[in-house]
């Protein structure tokens, strides 16, 4: 038994080794007694918490022990100077311990509410990362965080140099947004839509669906520019039906809704 009084710190440290030794003989109740003594004496103890998450045998207790491991590790991460160059490796620990956290509240526990809380910590920290928001994506789909979701899919598309692959989360976000009723007003869909054409001109799914908010609302001019920036940005292999079937819709819209005679004439030329 640790002796009673003298330094908390001296005290947790032996009931430390007394855990590890327990631990070493197969008695994880009994180390886990000692650990928690240990923590009694010295809540920030790093390394008595680190033992706790290895002794946890399931994944609500494996939860619990990571939490409070978390907290230990950001008390000793706010206490550092700015310079300090143990402050990577903390950092670096927690990031760990959120995702392993998010991964298993969502995957074993069905608590995905927290996990989307852990993720979002996550990717405070690294916004950019690909690999994690692409884990993120997955995390905030199954929890049905729909909201969560596009703004992750925009934070893909943002990152992305390459237009039709842009476009393509941009798409996915839109088609989100649309799915679950995120946008009852249609406006910041339309918008999004457009977006889609900006990053890829010829992407045929946005252009359907733009197409036909435009018809609904009956947005003839917006329209008409939607249809002259599809028929620029055909290349010029492109079949010859296409291109006099925009052509011809362009003539139409200009004939009868735009009251543009001439403009229409050149179309139809």
């Amino acid at each position: 038994q640790a002796g009673q009084g003298g330094d908390p710190r001296v005290q947790a440290e032996l009931y430390l080794r007394m855990a590890q030794a327990r631990q070493g003989m197969g008695e994880a109740g009994k180390a886990l007694q000692m650990i928690e003594r240990a923590l009694d004496l010295v809540p920030g103890y790093g390394d008595a918490a680190r033992l706790l998450v290895a002794l946890a045998d399931s994944p609500a207790k494996a939860v619990e022990a990571q939490q409070r491991l978390i907290e230990v590790l950001e008390t000793e991460l706010a206490s550092l100077s700015a310079d300090d160059e143990r402050r990577e490796a903390k950092d670096e620990e927690i990031h760990e311990l959120r995702l392993s956290l998010a991964t298993t509240l969502a995957e074993q526990l069905n608590r995905p509410a927290e996990a989307v809380g852990q993720m979002q910590a996550v990717l405070a920290r690294r916004p950019k990362d690909l690999s994690l928001l692409h884990k993120a994506l997955d995390l905030y789909s199954s929890a049905e965080q729909w909201s969560d979701a596009v703004g992750v899919l925009d934070t893909l598309a943002s990152l992305q140099d390459h237009g039709p692959i842009q476009a393509k989360y941009r798409y996915a976000g839109a088609s989100l947004m649309r799915a679950h009723g995120l946008d009852p007003s249609g406006q910041l869909l339309r918008t999004r839509l457009q977006a889609v054409l900006e990053a890829d001109p010829l992407h045929d799914k946005a252009f359907k669906a733009v197409v036909e908010l435009l018809e609904a609302s009956r947005d003839v001019r917006e329209l008409s520019k939607v249809l002259r920036n599809r028929l620029k940005a055909l290349p010029e292999d492109a079949e010859a039906e296409v291109r006099i079937a925009l052509l011809d819709r362009i003539a139409v819209l200009y004939d009868r809704e735009l009251d543009d005679k001439r403009t229409a004439m050149i179309a139809y030329e």
